[in-house]
């Protein structure tokens, strides 16, 4: 299965919205280089684990970001 960047950094724009984050604000939370975030939302290349743990974190559906199926946030 091919899994598209474009659509996964739209997904990730998308949720750090939803979440009320921008992006160089995101990234320092994350704990990540703003250049990473700006090419996964770009589309070219897949996120990192620290990054997809901390969207975990943020109760952020994982498998909603890598294949847009399920819910956008995961519920206790």
């Amino acid at each position: 299965m091919h899994v598209d960047k474009k659509e996964i950094g739209k997904r990730i724009k998308s949720v750090l919205a939803m979440l009320g984050y921008k992006h160089k604000e995101a990234a320092e939370l994350a704990e990540i280089p703003y250049s990473s975030l700006q090419n996964w939302i770009l589309g070219i290349s897949y996120p990192n684990a620290v990054f997809l743990a901390w969207l975990a974190k943020q109760n952020v559906n994982i498998n909603w970001i890598l294949t847009g199926k399920g819910e956008i946030f995961l519920h206790d």
